[in-house]
């Protein structure tokens, strides 16, 4: 049901590249392009320094699906200059979103330079197939408020901007139909995507690692609370933020102070669950 809409999506205009994981999501959409017929290059990024749990199910992943498959080591230098570039595409100092979106940035650059002009990423499968373990928890009303596609913010397609790449998420162009599949249905046995994990078989059985965690990224929090240190700051912004605000201030942007529910430390609006997209915090108890 999951990957035949997939298909759906994939046929109107199959990717040359995909930003692979080896998790569900990401094999997922390959599966789709499998079963038109059709090879794309598979890439997948590593921290050198500190590689993640990404690379042994990427490539027995693509070994059964019959794709090529390409696994970038990058060193730390390098994960860095692309935290830079990273914050200058989605305008945000949020120490989570750029660490998680600094891989799919070398991940898009990986595929352009090697000669992919169209990207397909697993974006708004979690969203989408209840892939989060807090979706599990959340009462009924608020799950739906969540799951939500106007609610929703995916950074690769600034990141593919900034590159000069197409990014197609076959998910989120296939949202209508998915997200009319009941949740009791998505959340029945128990676990993060219920369906997509019975669809895919022994494909489906990886556990949900984030980005940073699968890539070995997260080692760059670390990296980035210590350059932190050594810069001057003008707000009361502490650990990788401060140095990611650095970089922020620097390449001259700026945002708009909140009226109202501003975040105690950036002064940007915090949304109801007093989280701040702009620097991460939280302070939702």
């Amino acid at each position: 049901m999951i990957v035949e809409r997939l298909a759906e999506s994939v046929a109107r205009r199959p990717c040359d590249a995909i930003a692979f994981s080896g998790g569900l999501d990401s094999t997922a959409v390959a599966l789709a392009h499998v079963k038109l017929g059709h090879r794309p290059l598979l890439v997948n990024v590593q921290l050198a320094e500190s590689p993640g749990t990404d690379a042994p199910h990427a490539v027995e992943a693509a070994r059964r699906l019959g794709l090529p498959l390409v696994v970038r080591y990058v060193p730390m230098w390098e994960a860095l200059a692309a935290v830079e570039e990273v914050v200058k595409a989605i305008k945000l100092f949020n120490p989570m979103e750029v660490v998680n979106c600094s891989v799919q940035y070398i991940a898009l650059k990986l595929a352009r330079d090697l000669g992919a002009r169209t990207v397909c990423t697993g974006d708004a499968g979690d969203e989408i197939c209840v892939g989060y373990s807090f979706m599990l928890t959340k009462p009924r009303e608020e799950l739906a408020r969540y799951m939500d596609p106007s609610r929703w913010y995916f950074c690769s397609f600034d990141l593919a901007k900034a590159l000069g790449v197409e990014v197609k998420a076959p998910f989120l162009e296939a949202a209508q139909h998915l997200l009319a599949i009941p949740i009791e249905e998505k959340i029945k046995c128990g676990l993060g995507k219920c369906l997509l994990r019975q669809e895919l078989g022994d494909l489906g059985q990886r556990r949900k690692d984030p980005a940073e965690v699968g890539s070995g990224f997260h080692a760059l929090y670390k990296t980035l609370e210590e350059l932190g240190r050594k810069v001057e700051v003008d707000l009361p912004l502490d650990g990788p933020a401060r140095y990611l605000y650095h970089i922020y201030r620097k390449a001259g942007l700026s945002y708009p102070k909140a009226r109202r529910n501003p975040c105690p430390r950036c002064g940007a609006e915090l949304d109801d669950k007093r989280y701040c997209k702009m620097c991460g915090y939280y302070g939702g108890g």
